[in-house]
């Protein structure tokens, strides 16, 4: 992952190498995509692992820390606005976060490699069987379905409520970017806190509780989320802090049924599996979903839509296989 977000720094313009410049872009991102696609799960597995007690307040750290990095990156583009002008970052200054995010992923790298082995995995390393993901879909199809539809319902969330969000707020609503993106950063900041929280109370509580919980509150919100970015541009910032609660609770919760939805001998797989369906698919289709319907609804509030269809849809899932998501959880 390193590797290949220091790599896509140092990539030549298209006035240079032509299509080549694209195409190796597009593979550094594949790049990268693998890797977090594998390290995720495998955080959240080794987390879990570790504190059995309490895996929602474990597993809650892994996506404070993931989310507040996005955080990092609303300062590093607000910095890049204040220091460079447009055509400099055009021109070359837009290489520096990726410069910056290659040397993060070295240091992290050495860090990962300081963990210790998990002591009550080691009977589960079974030489007969090499391929854990065969018993996931044969006996665990079920935990699948389930863990993948809830992923890619937190994925839709938090790509509706933030990564779409700059897009959305300054191509479609005319947003002044660079007032906009140093209160973007504190509220995503505040949703990365806010998982710890959750995170807490999913201890405390049935989790399958406060997946209906924001599944509800999804119904409830998301329109007025939308309705004042459309129409109330001065309240933006109850907007940001309304997402950050609902991003908090769907992502200090969420973590946890998926770490409880497998045994421990296919647990990385199984996480493995649902996380990276329901991110990959999805996650991955939210920007283009978002956008097509807006253009086909011709309405900016679009959005709110998409994530109260999602809503109903994660709820009906939850009716039918309601008996297993509680036997889990």
């Amino acid at each position: 992952m390193a590797i290949a977000t220091f790599c896509i720094g140092l990539i030549p313009s298209y006035h240079t190498i032509r299509i080549i410049a694209p195409i190796l872009l597009i593979l550094f991102k594949i790049l990268q995509g693998t890797s977090i696609g594998g390290e995720i799960p495998g955080a959240m597995t080794y987390i879990s692992e570790f504190y059995p007690q309490n895996p929602a307040r474990a597993t809650s750290v892994i996506f404070c820390f993931l989310i507040s990095g996005m955080s990092i990156a609303y300062l590093v583009q607000g910095s890049l606005m204040v220091i460079y002008s447009r055509q400099e970052i055009i021109n070359w200054a837009w290489r520096l976060p990726f410069f910056l995010g290659g040397v993060f992923g070295i240091i992290a790298f050495y860090l990962r490699k300081k963990l210790t082995e998990i002591p009550q995995f080691t009977p589960y390393i079974n030489p007969k069987q090499p391929f854990p993901m065969v018993e996931v879909l044969k006996k665990h199809w079920q935990s699948v379905i389930l863990t993948t539809i809830i992923t890619g319902f937190g994925a839709i969330i938090i790509v509706s409520l933030f990564t779409f969000l700059p897009a959305y707020l300054i191509k479609l609503l005319h947003y002044n970017p660079k007032n906009m993106i140093w209160i973007s950063a504190f509220s995503v900041f505040s949703a990365g806190l806010s998982c710890l929280i959750f995170g807490w109370l999913s201890d405390k509580t049935q989790r399958l509780w406060l997946l209906v919980s924001l599944i509800i509150a999804i119904f409830i919100f998301a329109f007025p989320i939308f309705y004042i970015y459309s129409h109330e541009i001065i309240l933006y910032p109850i907007s940001l802090a309304v997402s950050a609660l609902l991003v908090g609770l769907c992502w200090g919760n969420i973590p946890a049924i998926l770490s409880n939805a497998f045994p421990s001998a296919i647990r990385y797989s199984g996480i493995g599996l649902s996380y990276n369906l329901g991110f990959g698919i999805i996650g991955g289709l939210s920007p283009l979903i978002l956008l097509s319907s807006i253009k086909w609804s011709q309405s900016t509030m679009a959005p709110a839509y998409v994530l109260i269809i999602a809503s109903l849809i994660c709820l009906l899932i939850l009716i039918i296989l309601k008996r297993h998501l509680q036997a889990k959880n």
